[in-house]
């Protein structure tokens, strides 16, 4: 899916399946093995031509929605997912100029997702994945995203040192909680940024088992795990952060966090001798060793 055929390409999104009450409800839709591209090589594009030209790629809403093995090249959102209790896998978003993923339904598992190579051409803070709540009121910041997974995802800020327009690409930024019941687990995290993974405002949250380093010594970075205070006050509680590697992992002061067997690490290894083995990451480490 490209928009080359059209001469207009006036569209925002190459999928975008939508569901509000003009149009009607949308559900039960799978969306695999797909192909999408923006242009087939960004490699002669301007800045300009980023912005104007980069499509995004797909957008979810509904429930039991399933995007699972697609391949996501030259784009500027990758995939934004407003749908509940869905499936997001296995999907491949390479050289993005937005986010890689959003999520911002309850009940969503983004799994084994692959996001790598970000390209900077304008003031968006750019997220591997993003989330955010809406309250009742319509503002940001003031409701609760509830029940979203997060497992085994490699997160990439760029592979190449000399790839144009490269900027600081935040891990896993969710910044306008709250963030009730998620586990955000067995994903890798090289980015040149200080958010390795940052959630602000977190209630029964499990972070366990991510790798996250830092891919140069220049600042920004080198990146975090941190669970912060929501931006109204509001402190993390009653959440585990376990087994992690990273050069730093905390908690903001909040009732009954658990901060144990992780380690401060900037080389993404080895693990704490008292996390358990069965969680072992060991297979997803060549990756992590490679020469960028």
């Amino acid at each position: 899916m490209s928009p080359s055929a059209f001469p207009d390409a006036s569209f925002s999104y190459l999928i975008d399946l939508d569901s509000h009450g003009w149009t009607g409800p949308v559900h039960s839709i799978k969306v695999s093995g797909c192909k999408l591209y923006s242009t087939a090589s960004s490699g002669s594009w301007s800045r300009e031509d980023w912005n104007s030209k980069a499509k995004n790629g797909i957008s979810v809403d509904g429930t039991d929605m399933t995007v699972s093995h697609n391949s996501l090249t030259n784009v500027n959102f990758g995939i934004s997912v407003g749908a509940s209790h869905s499936l997001i896998e296995w999907n491949r978003i390479e050289n993005f100029s937005g986010d890689g993923l959003r999520g911002l339904g309850d009940h969503t598992v983004f799994q084994y997702n692959t996001i790598k190579n970000c390209y900077d051409v304008n003031d968006n803070h750019d997220d591997g994945f993003q989330s955010w709540s809406v309250g009742a009121d319509g503002k940001v910041g003031t409701g609760v995203v509830t029940g979203i997974v997060l497992r085994g995802n490699t997160i990439i800020n760029y592979e190449d040192s000399r790839q144009p327009f490269r900027g600081a690409l935040q891990g896993i930024g969710c910044f306008d909680g709250m963030f009730k019941d998620w586990t955000v687990e067995k994903n890798i995290i090289k980015v040149d940024h200080w958010h390795g993974i940052s959630l602000y405002g977190a209630i029964n949250v499990v972070i366990q088992n991510n790798i996250v380093t830092d891919l140069n010594a220049e600042r920004p970075g080198p990146p975090w795990i941190w669970l912060r205070d929501h931006k109204n006050g509001t402190p993390p509680r009653d959440s585990l952060v376990m087994c992690n590697v990273a050069p730093s992992v905390r908690t903001d002061s909040g009732p009954n966090n658990v901060v144990q067997y992780n380690t401060i690490s900037d080389t993404g290894w080895p693990r704490h001798p008292s996390c358990p083995s069965s969680t072992t990451i060991t297979p997803m480490l060549p990756l992590l060793l490679q020469d960028n």
